[in-house]
């Protein structure tokens, strides 16, 4: 009987995501239907499993949602880090379910996971200014991917004291200095930390020009201007009002990707990209976390540069 009702929910949930695919097709919903589908497709499998009826066990109840959920899943890819996290919950979901003893609060638990990472899926950022030309389209909120960045033009100032005071102080400097120019504001603003772990804090502020044709290069007061030359990054998407340990976090997840990647390295410190102003609700808030990043020497080159060091020093 357990068996019957985990295929009649892979099969619910199949049907789901394939009825909104063919919507996708015929062009109704948006460039992040994919996730939408997925996470409609997981509120579907939520409602289900919270009005079954009498004669359900909690243990069959409990696995039927976790294959239900195995299955949404499936449409978002095996590289994919919400579905990781889906997948891996629903494992342990499973197995508990299989435990009289681990029942109590497990389906409760597995639900309040499914919901946040149906929320991370459903998040569409809210611009409230445009992006500089050129740029990339956010991150989606809890996963990570590699972004291609144009040249670009920034004001940046420096941030004297971390995250609270300096912040404010710095946002007005760099506010003053484009409304004195008629520059517009643009989305978002760039953040870039420290590049020492003892030392947790924002060093500079950056308001973005939304092309390089505006203005000039150069100082003007506490304000630099200067050109940003293309790169490359990886980052990580984040929904709400994130906090330094968030960030923080992120950038520890950036850093395990990169060593599951080994193909990359990092070319810079962190900094996060902030879409937001505080006039919008903390839930409607998004940030990025980026580390630049360079492709990593290949191995054959780093032979090479250590025969011909090796070569040197034997003729000295």
């Amino acid at each position: 009987m357990l068996g019957l009702s985990i295929l009649v929910g892979l099969q619910a949930c199949a049907l789901s995501v394939g009825r909104l695919a063919d919507d996708s097709a015929r062009g109704a919903l948006a460039p992040t239907a994919g996730r939408g589908e997925v996470a409609r497709a997981l509120e579907t499998a939520l409602v289900r499993a919270e009005s079954v009826g009498v004669g359900t066990s909690p243990s069959e109840r409990l696995a039927t949602l976790a294959a239900e959920v195995t299955g949404c899943v499936q449409a978002l890819g095996e590289e994919s880090r919400v579905g990781r996290e889906l997948r891996r919950a629903a494992g342990v979901a499973a197995a508990r379910a299989r435990e009289a003893s681990q029942i109590a609060g497990a389906f409760d638990e597995f639900v309040g996971v499914v919901r946040e990472r149906a929320i991370d899926l459903a998040f569409v950022p809210r611009s409230e200014s445009p992006r500089p030309v050129g740029f990339p389209d956010a991150t989606p909120v809890g996963e990570i991917v590699v972004l291609e960045y144009p040249a670009y033009r920034m004001a940046r100032a420096a941030v004297a004291r971390g995250w609270v005071g300096g912040t404010g102080r710095t946002f007005w400097t760099l506010f003053r200095h484009i409304e004195e120019r008629s520059i517009s504001m643009t989305a978002p603003v760039e953040m870039t930390y420290a590049d020492r772990r003892d030392e947790e804090r924002v060093e500079t502020m950056a308001f973005l020009y939304a092309h390089t044709g505006i203005g000039e290069t150069g100082r003007a007061g506490e304000v630099e201007i200067l050109d940003v030359p293309a790169a490359r990054v990886v980052s990580l998407g984040l929904r709400g009002a994130a906090t330094e340990r968030e960030f923080r976090s992120a950038q520890r997840e950036l850093e395990a990707w990169l060593s599951a990647h080994p193909q990359w390295c990092t070319a810079g410190p962190m900094r996060v990209m902030a879409w937001n102003s505080p006039m919008l609700r903390a839930a409607e808030r998004f940030h990025e976390v980026q580390l630049p990043i360079r492709p990593s020497v290949p191995a054959t080159d780093a032979g090479r540069a250590e025969s011909r060091g090796a070569a040197a020093d034997a003729k000295r």
